[in-house]
């Protein structure tokens, strides 16, 4: 707000107004609506309001049910999740899931001393897993 007004620190209040519509008017990449447009049916004309009335999009209609917007925002909502979720998944995988009874062996931090760690050991073990615990991995 200082970039835009000057960088006159107290009038910072003047502005708050614009910010406030600003973010209000401003679109959700989840949704595709504002969240104004999904509170009240309809998106408030501001500053640009002769410019939205030019515009010939199917967004220019003037008022829509609420609660049918707030049922396409779910469903919208749902899809990106899902799509989200999935490039999630494609990059993580699953940690290894042990049982009683298996041997491991588990990789140490190197002692920092003054001498080299090169003749450290790396591994502790073979260790014997005894039990393993809900959502363990």
């Amino acid at each position: 707000m200082t970039t835009r007004d000057g960088n006159d620190q107290r009038e910072w209040d003047i502005g708050l107004k614009g910010v406030e519509a600003f973010l209000n008017t401003s679109y959700n990449k989840s949704t595709g609506r504002t969240s104004l447009e999904v509170l009240y049916g309809y998106n408030p004309k501001f500053h640009e309001g002769a410019l939205r009335e030019i515009a010939e999009t199917e967004d220019n209609v003037a008022w829509m049910n609420p609660e049918q917007l707030r049922a396409e925002v779910r469903t919208s909502i749902l899809d990106s999740q899902a799509k989200y979720k999935k490039r999630f998944d494609m990059r993580h995988c699953s940690g290894d899931t042990l049982k009683a009874g298996d041997i491991i062996v588990m990789r140490c931090a190197p002692d920092h001393t003054s001498e080299p760690t090169k003749t450290q050991p790396r591994y502790k073990g073979p260790l014997l897993v005894t039990e393993v615990k809900p959502n363990d991995t």
